[in-house]
């Protein structure tokens, strides 16, 4: 609220009767939807109530504002009216002396800028730049044809500024995230399975970790199951290795991510592995136990 308004600058004055007529807007359109309430046919006696007292009030605080935007348009006409500046509300929006400009429509949508009210023809192109409009200031052509980016910003344009720069930091906290959660080979190039496939994350390079040590464990039981075939054990033991260096391969890339050593975390990989070898074991330890051939085992366990 400005205290004394004959000693208050021209934006300052401007400011103000902006924010008296957006709150004087707010006022109406809570009215008109008080009086929606009151004419709905679902509208209760106390909806209907609560209503009338929205548009009471409003119309008091409406009057209150209007005595104070009468107040300052007449210190404004006392001044011998002081320079004022719109801005079509696009993202390449121009700024203007006026509304009525030639190079406008009926339909343009205008932002007026009461922040630079009172400044000369010049300061405000120093505000526009390049987005000043030629045809309001055509005297300053040789400026405006600088290129100098503006410095004023309207609604639509903030927006604009804001979703870009909300998209930016997104896609940077997403880069962040590949970042700390990505993996590569130690030589840094792309981690790949055995199959040939890249091995984005260091979970999935965790999980393929513990699934090849597994299969290994596994490939060892079935071998020792075929001891009377062995050229197919030896095939399985063959695979059971293969299994194996491609965890190790797996391991080292993970250590090298974690900053750990490979001992610390193949021995964390390796209680997993365990883990989930662990009934497979205990099976094939009973087998043994009862003295019996894996198929003589699995057919009287179906």
């Amino acid at each position: 609220m400005i205290e004394n308004i004959f000693q208050a600058s021209p934006a300052e004055i401007d400011t103000e009767i902006a924010s008296l007529e957006g709150q004087n807007s707010a006022l109406h359109f809570a009215a008109d939807r008080a009086q929606q309430m009151i004419a709905s046919k679902y509208a209760t006696h106390a909806n209907r109530e609560q209503a009338r007292k929205t548009i009471a009030d409003a119309m008091t605080r409406s009057t209150v504002l209007n005595h104070l935007l009468h107040a300052l348009e007449a210190e404004h006409t006392r001044r011998g009216g002081w320079a004022r500046y719109y801005v079509v509300d696009n993202n390449n929006g121009h700024l203007h002396t006026h509304t009525s400009c030639q190079n406008t429509y009926e339909t343009t949508e205008w932002v007026w800028m009461p922040g630079m009210s009172g400044m000369t023809k010049a300061e405000a192109v120093a505000e526009g730049g390049k987005l000043t409009c030629l045809s309001c200031f055509p005297e300053f052509r040789a400026e405006i044809e600088l290129g100098r980016e503006p410095r004023f910003e309207t609604p639509r344009m903030k927006r604009t500024r804001e979703e870009r720069e909300a998209a930016a930091a997104k896609k940077a906290k997403k880069a962040t995230k590949a970042a700390a959660n990505g993996i590569t080979d130690v030589d840094g190039s792309p981690l790949k399975d055995d199959d040939g496939y890249t091995i984005k994350t260091l979970r999935t390079a965790q999980i393929k970790a513990v699934d090849a040590l597994e299969q290994a464990g596994l490939d060892e039981i079935y071998a020792d199951q075929t001891e009377d075939d062995p050229k197919h054990a030896s095939q399985l033991l063959e695979l059971a290795q293969r299994e194996l260096k491609y965890a190790a391969r797996l391991i080292a890339a993970i250590a090298m991510k974690q900053g750990r050593t490979v001992v610390e975390v193949e021995a964390e990989l390796a209680v997993k592995a365990d883990k989930k070898l662990a009934p497979a074991r205990k099976d094939e330890a009973a087998r043994k136990a009862a003295g019996k051939t894996a198929r003589e085992w699995y057919a009287s366990h179906r």
